[in-house]
């Protein structure tokens, strides 16, 4: 059986994977095993029940967590001697662990995160919105040109992230299409965006904060650092411009875009 390499990006309405786990994945009939890399906790956290360890942590350790889905439950497949358990073994304990005032057999049970001002901020990429654009002449786009583009962003997992679909168009047809998912760093409280897109390069990771109604994000690859700015200072509208750099001290413009959204 031959196995291939998957790359795994997960968001939750806890808010507290807005970077996403990189996982080991090994896809081949009839399952798919997953081994998540591990991530730090910052406090001791015990989730168990007596025949069922999930996380068993100390303060800072790296732990790994397993859950099972379909017929991969029980595949020993996570460090630290942790037991993969079933979703519905994980979600029955769960429950009865709130049913009970929030212990039961083990169980602790954490008062769920709530989105904040940070989070409400995002509620402005929100919305649909289409618009022009105008790229630069560069070595991918040599003559350079103009473009439509529409954007559909909507508030997913309970108001922890901004989920969007782009597609751009040229000569009528559409020339490339990505996904954004936007969410705050519980950390840094940075502003984070994963996008993915036709290209299949894979996830670029921009982070940035607000200053006011405009924000710029960037991250660097091994072409550069990249940079987006969005300003959203006129009501519904979302100016846009994208620019890379060698060094971060001299910036050449890619595209800008001007977008307004519908009522």
């Amino acid at each position: 059986m031959s196995f291939h390499e998957v790359d795994c990006h997960w968001f939750e309405v806890s808010g507290a994977l807005t970077a996403p786990i990189h996982p080991r994945h090994r896809v081949g009939l009839p399952a798919l095993q997953c081994g998540c890399r591990a991530f730090p906790l910052r406090q001791p956290v015990s989730w168990s029940m007596e025949e069922f360890p999930l996380i068993a942590a100390r303060p800072g350790r790296q732990v790994s967590a397993a859950f099972g889905y379909g017929g991969v439950d029980g595949v020993p497949d996570c460090r630290d001697g942790v037991t993969p358990i079933g979703a519905g073994t994980m979600a029955r304990a769960v429950g009865a662990a709130r049913r009970s005032g929030g212990h039961t057999q083990g169980v602790q049970v954490m008062e769920m995160p709530k989105p904040g001002p940070a989070h409400q901020k995002l509620e402005l990429f929100a919305g649909d919105w289409s618009g022009e654009e105008k790229m630069h002449p560069s070595e991918w786009d040599p003559q350079g040109g103009t473009a439509t583009a529409s954007m559909n962003s909507r508030v997913v997992c309970d108001g922890f992230y901004v989920a969007g679909d782009y597609e751009q168009r040229r000569d009528g047809a559409v020339t490339f299409r990505g996904h954004s998912v936007l969410g705050i760093d519980p950390q840094s409280q940075e502003v984070v965006l994963h996008w993915f897109d036709s290209m299949g390069m894979g996830v670029n990771e921009f982070r940035g904060k607000f200053q006011g109604d405009k924000i710029a994000l960037s991250f660097q690859s091994p072409m550069g650092w990249h940079r987006v700015s969005y300003d959203f200072g006129e009501k519904n509208a979302m100016r846009f411009r994208m620019d890379m750099s060698a060094d971060q001290k001299q910036w050449k413009t890619m595209l800008e875009g001007v977008y307004r959204k519908k009522a």
